[in-house]
């Protein structure tokens, strides 16, 4: 019989699938509460419920390179008190980046991709972006991560080895409380008229994209350069379908 074909290299993993929104990091769950200004429109910006910091009135270690801009707060109960300094919250956002940061990279090394330098840069370059979210000009909005540093992060690791990501995630997909249109699902029907009907018992797949009727989701990355954190990078646009949701998912209390 012929030899069986050679094993794909160890970094190559065609279906890793990392559930990122499942690593722990050790911080109070109320740190990753949030709520947005709408569930529906393209580039949804969300609130910043505890106010913004300047980067240059805190002291930043993990993402000092990378957070040069005013941030929204984010934090626990404690970290967030009106006694508390803005220090203390960014000191929380810090670690938690950076334990979210090593509880990733531990994983892809158990299933055997070894992260190279520059696959380390952008990861934690997106965890920065993801968990220090640009405030707008007035302060009352933050900013989701820059498609961009998406694709560049995709382009960094390659695509096996990144797959946990998707760029054109929406935050609808997650369905948070079952709030999500049944029509933004597979699996229903057209009326008379042409009007696309569901119901939860029958809604299939999530549609990204247009729906049926028309609609659109909310991305969670930001394709427009001007409304989103990051993204000071251009990169070639590669083909592929963000994570398992990490916007949504290491989203924060205050946000």
């Amino acid at each position: 019989p012929p030899p069986p074909p050679p094993s794909p290299p160890a970094n190559a993993h065609k279906y890793l699938n990392i559930p990122v929104h499942e690593i722990t990091t050790d911080v109070n769950e109320d740190f990753f509460s949030s709520a947005t200004t709408g569930t529906t429109g393209k580039g949804v910006l969300l609130t910043c419920n505890r106010g913004c910091v300047n980067s240059e009135e805190v002291t930043l270690d993990f993402c000092a390179e990378r957070v040069t801009y005013t941030f929204c707060k984010r934090g626990n109960p404690t970290t967030l008190a009106s006694t508390a300094s803005d220090q203390v919250a960014v000191d929380l956002m810090e670690q938690t980046t950076r334990k979210a940061f090593l509880s990733l990279t531990r994983e892809l090394h158990k299933r055997g991709f070894d992260p190279g330098a520059s696959c380390r840069a952008r990861l934690r370059q997106w965890f920065c972006y993801e968990f220090f979210n640009q405030c707008n000009t007035d302060e009352t909005l933050y900013m989701p991560t820059c498609l961009a540093e998406c694709y560049a992060l995709k382009e960094a690791c390659g695509e096996a080895n990144s797959a946990f990501i998707q760029c054109d995630l929406e935050w609808e997909e997650q369905d948070f409380g079952g709030n999500t249109p049944a029509t933004y699902f597979e699996g229903g029907t057209y009326t008379a008229n042409g009007t696309y009907v569901n119901s939860n018992a029958t809604k299939g797949l999530y549609i990204r994209g247009v729906k049926p009727n028309g609609e659109y989701g909310t991305t969670i990355f930001e394709p427009n350069a001007g409304r989103c954190t990051g993204g000071g990078v251009t990169v070639a646009r590669v083909t592929f379908a963000i994570l398992t949701a990490l916007f949504a998912l290491f989203a924060l209390d205050g946000c």
